[in-house]
């Protein structure tokens, strides 16, 4: 299959230019992102003041992920 999308190609990179004519790798990628992924994906927020959330009190400067 990946032969022939890529039939010019003689070692298979894959980029996003060839993302969209090779659903089933884009799949595999994105289910293997969904498992498991390599490293945090949002990074933790701090607090600029006093605040509350939900009835719970923040202090400020509080790191909150």
């Amino acid at each position: 299959m990946v032969d022939n999308v890529l039939a010019y190609v003689v070692c298979v990179v894959f980029c996003v230019s060839n993302v969209d004519r090779l659903p089933y790798v884009e799949a595999t990628i994105l289910e293997l992102f969904r498992y498991k992924t390599l490293g945090p994906l949002a990074v933790p927020h701090r607090t600029m003041k006093d605040t509350a959330v939900g009835g719970y009190f923040i202090p400020g400067l509080t790191t909150v992920r």
